[in-house]
């Protein structure tokens, strides 16, 4: 993702700036059947991130199903941090940018990425517990599905109704075939196409259907014999086919079509960089920290297994890397070019800023900045 982003940039800035604009926004147009016409950058956006959140919705269910967040207090702390890195975020960026039409910006420091947040603490290797990990992904799961409900809602353009009622016949199939045990897999594609189509002709963020069907595939819950663990086949089976097309084509390709911010000979409002650089740097660490503290305060959540209070300030700066869907909301926001590109340069630098924050944060040693109370956690 950040090589193709450097490439982007790269591009967008170089006197291939033309071609490139060309390549994403105009020639290429992709037609597929009855399912409409989009521009290549359209399809990459639209069906690439559905993708992408079908993933992540598929990881949050296993995780809830077989992994360490079967502890309900266990996953209630990264939901409710996650809540407090939404909220936290857009309110500083309202308090730093109030007039509109740059006030619509707010959306665009809602979102964790995924990837980006997960490289770094797998950067750190055995110097972390798997808690840690884990703790991150559902936090960036719930924050990115946070991020697609703010586009739906506020984001939109012109909501229709009986598309809308065309969604839910495709969701609700599957929640019948769900009810009757089938559990193919190719069987749940066609209702995810209907109701992928028809959010988008909805003027809904049709990424969200990936998120709803990931969340309701099939589950075989099987317990061994001997071992007594449960196990996941067919969503691991398809996770499995999933990840490396995630990981490996869209997410980079995704990075590739929405990166290439043209510096040369652009205009930029400075203050609507500072205004999300603040938010995603200050106002992530600070909503995820200070709503698991109080979390923790009153029983409603634990941190599972060799988590402290120092690796949640860490988790809080790598939340305040947005990339995938901070970038989607940036073109959603604004219709001037101007305002565009600097909520992306913001997002770009707070990335990086965030990033290594996070770094130095979880690669510190020494004393813990908050120890467990005796008989807590």
């Amino acid at each position: 993702m950040m090589v193709a982003a450097v490439g982007a940039l790269v591009l967008a800035n170089s006197g291939w700036h033309g071609a490139f604009d060309h390549f994403w926004f105009r020639k290429a147009v992709v037609n597929v059947a009855s399912l409409g016409s989009m521009s290549l950058r359209d399809w990459v956006n639209d069906g690439g991130l559905a993708l992408f959140f079908l993933l992540a919705g598929l990881e949050v269910k296993r995780q809830l199903v077989v992994g360490e967040l079967r502890d309900r207090r266990a996953a209630m702390l990264p939901v409710i941090g996650a809540l407090g890195g939404m909220i936290v975020p857009a309110g500083l960026y309202l308090m730093m940018r109030p007039a509109a039409p740059a006030s619509r910006g707010w959306g665009t420091t809602v979102a964790t990425d995924l990837a980006l947040a997960a490289g770094v603490v797998i950067a750190m290797g055995s110097r972390i517990p798997q808690s840690v990990r884990v703790f991150i992904l559902t936090l960036a799961v719930v924050d990115d599905i946070g991020g697609v409900i703010v586009v739906a809602l506020f984001y939109g353009h012109g909501f229709g109704w009986g598309w809308m009622a065309l969604a839910l016949g495709g969701v609700g199939a599957a929640v019948v075939l769900r009810r009757m045990g089938v559990d193919r897999v190719v069987w749940y594609v066609p209702c995810g196409v209907v109701a992928w189509h028809a959010m988008r002709r909805a003027g809904v963020e049709p990424a969200l259907c990936g998120v709803i069907f990931g969340l309701l595939m099939p589950v075989t819950d099987v317990m061994k014999a001997q071992e007594e663990e449960p196990t996941v086949g067919q969503m691991e089976r398809v996770e499995s086919a999933l990840n490396p097309v995630v990981s490996f084509f869209i997410l980079p390709v995704f990075a590739l079509a929405n990166s290439g911010i043209r510096f040369t000979g652009a205009s930029f409002d400075r203050s609507v960089i500072t205004a999300v650089f603040v938010a995603r740097v200050v106002g992530k660490v600070m909503g995820i920290t200070a709503l698991v503290w109080i979390a923790r305060r009153f029983g409603w959540g634990r941190l599972a297994g060799g988590m402290t209070l120092r690796h949640v300030i860490g988790l809080g700066f790598a939340a305040g890397m947005g990339f995938t869907i901070s970038l989607f909301v940036s073109e959603k926001a604004f219709a001037d070019a101007t305002l565009v590109s600097s909520a992306k340069a913001g997002i770009l630098i707070s990335a990086v800023v965030a990033g290594a924050l996070s770094f130095l944060v979880l690669r510190s040693g020494g004393r813990d900045l908050v120890r467990p109370s005796p008989g807590q956690d």
